[in-house]
């Protein structure tokens, strides 16, 4: 429920505009994600460093699409991919 006050996920849906496009940097199993898609109408793409929160996040279907990465591997491929070519203008969440 994005009203609930006592919710971390929906605390941080509601500091979000309807309709923005969303980068849930640590999305686990999207609960995040599934507030802003389905109260707020966001796009939204994640990124987690677990593989398996990742694959029931995918389930979910509220992300435009996933990424497997820690945003603090800067050396690695897929950071620099993403940060390079991928990213544009997100709202972090």
């Amino acid at each position: 429920d994005i009203n609930d006050t006592n919710n971390t996920h929906a605390i941080i849906a509601n500091y979000v505009k309807d309709k923005t496009v969303c980068l849930d940097v640590g999305c686990g199993a999207g609960y995040t994600g599934l507030l802003l898609k389905n109260d707020k109408k966001c796009s939204v793409y994640g990124i987690d460093i677990d593989k398996e929160a990742l694959k029931i996040a995918k389930k979910k279907k509220v992300y435009e699409d996933v990424y497997n990465f820690s945003v603090t591997d800067y050396k690695s491929n897929k950071y620099l991919e993403f940060f390079q070519n991928t990213l544009k203008l997100y709202y972090f969440c």
